[in-house]
């Protein structure tokens, strides 16, 4: 079993299909790519769209947005909290609107307008969720 798929089984009983590792990254392709990376010498850097990578594995923002339309485990938290989670910061019991989990501590973390935000870790103390991965990320991580 990939890392892809053993966290897809936290959310969903769907499996991702397609699925191509290059070194540690994971990335879904379409049988086109497939044949494309069989023909060439080469192993290509990227293939199709970014998954996640590593040990432990980390998921892209494109594999919460897969999930989304599969998975009954998520938290719907109010405007104010939705901005500050894409500054990376945690959320708070009283700004979740809507919590829908069933197993595990993971949810996805979407706004009012069931966009999915990000990824959390739901938490036994006064911090109901710890952000792990949101949207944001990329804007913070840019450089000029």
């Amino acid at each position: 079993m990939t890392e892809v798929e053993s966290f897809t089984k936290k959310f969903t009983k769907d499996r991702i299909s397609n699925v191509v590792q290059v070194n540690r990254n994971f990335f879904q392709v379409n049988e086109d790519l497939i044949n494309f990376k069989s023909k060439i010498k080469q192993e290509p850097f990227a293939l199709g769209t970014y998954l996640g990578s590593g040990k432990p594995f980390h998921p892209s923002v494109a594999l919460l947005d897969w999930l989304d339309k599969r998975t009954e485990n998520y938290v719907i938290i109010d405007k104010k909290a939705a901005w500050l989670f894409l500054c990376g910061r945690d959320v708070f019991a009283e700004s979740v609107i809507r919590q829908n989990v069933n197993d595990g501590k993971l949810v996805l973390v979407k706004n009012e307008n069931d966009e999915v935000l990000g990824l959390g870790e739901m938490t036994g103390r006064k911090v109901s969720i710890k952000n792990l991965l949101d949207k944001g990320d990329f804007l913070r991580r840019e450089r000029h």
